[in-house]
């Protein structure tokens, strides 16, 4: 399990007298932050998708097989027609995906949780500076 990283530490909660270099150093420590998330997301899901590939592919090689020996067996002992039975085969298993896609169409977790948080902090400490420039 991938541990995300902490959140920056606020170091100085006093409004800088440099407007522009402030707001440009804060724009600036959020792009890199978003880099570095977006880096490690897309990378985490290159490794899973080309693993979920390979998993599908040997499953499906593996399922048909299993499906084909069902079916042989089925017809020879119970002497039901071969097609009646992958019909039947093949109506369960689209049942199935219909539950598995139901499943899917469920929300997920949040994806950039520490940008999220560090966008909220951002939030109230402009909404500080705001309040303490409005009473000066």
């Amino acid at each position: 399990m991938t541990e995300h990283p902490s959140p920056a530490p606020e170091t100085d909660l006093h409004p800088p007298n440099d407007w522009q270099t402030a707001l440009a150093e804060l724009v600036s420590s959020r792009m890199e932050l978003i880099r570095l998330e977006s880096t490690e997301a897309s990378r985490i899901a290159a490794k899973k998708t080309s693993q979920a590939i390979v998993i599908a592919v040997c499953l499906a090689a593996a399922w048909l097989g299993f499906m084909v020996s069902i079916t042989c067996l089925i017809h020879h002992y119970c002497k039901i027609e071969w097609w009646l039975i992958t019909l039947i085969l093949a109506t369960l298993h689209f049942i199935l995906a219909l539950v598995f896609l139901s499943q899917l169409k469920q929300p997920s977790a949040p994806i950039f949780p520490v940008t999220r948080t560090e966008f909220q902090k951002d939030r109230l400490w402009l909404q500080r500076i705001k309040t303490k420039q409005s009473n000066h």
